[in-house]
């Protein structure tokens, strides 16, 4: 099954869903989430208490609008863009992530919200 969730921060709202997968389970059975956001090019990332171990499938090249868990920093990333890492085109992570869903629409207005701003991840009622 498929899990809606919201993602919102600076009055902007993203839809997104989190795959059925061990790792996706844990973050829609610890919702509601919030953090503070760190940006890294085009990518936010926030901590969370979550601890999760790293997935075997866990890669650092990642598709646009993916959703991930970031095992060192036991944060939650979303990939709109380039990071500092990328090569050409790609959206490349710090270290390995954990993929565990996709944002679900235009996520380009993710450009405005600034690094230190509060953001929540909530499901989808």
């Amino acid at each position: 099954m498929k899990n809606k969730i919201l993602i919102s921060s600076d009055g902007i709202t993203i839809e997104g869903t989190l795959y059925d997968s061990p790792g996706s389970t844990a973050v829609w059975n610890s919702l509601p989430l919030e953090g503070l956001v760190n940006l890294w090019g085009k990518e936010i990332y926030f901590a969370t208490s979550l601890v999760l171990e790293e997935d075997p499938a866990s890669q650092d090249i990642v598709d646009l609008g993916a959703i991930a868990y970031w095992p060192p920093g036991q944060a939650l990333c979303l990939f709109f863009g380039q990071t500092p890492m990328s090569q050409g085109n790609e959206c490349r992570a710090a270290s390995p992530v954990t993929i565990i869903g996709h944002m679900d629409e235009d996520f380009s207005n993710l450009n405005q919200i600034s690094s230190g701003s509060v953001i929540t991840v909530v499901p989808q009622s």
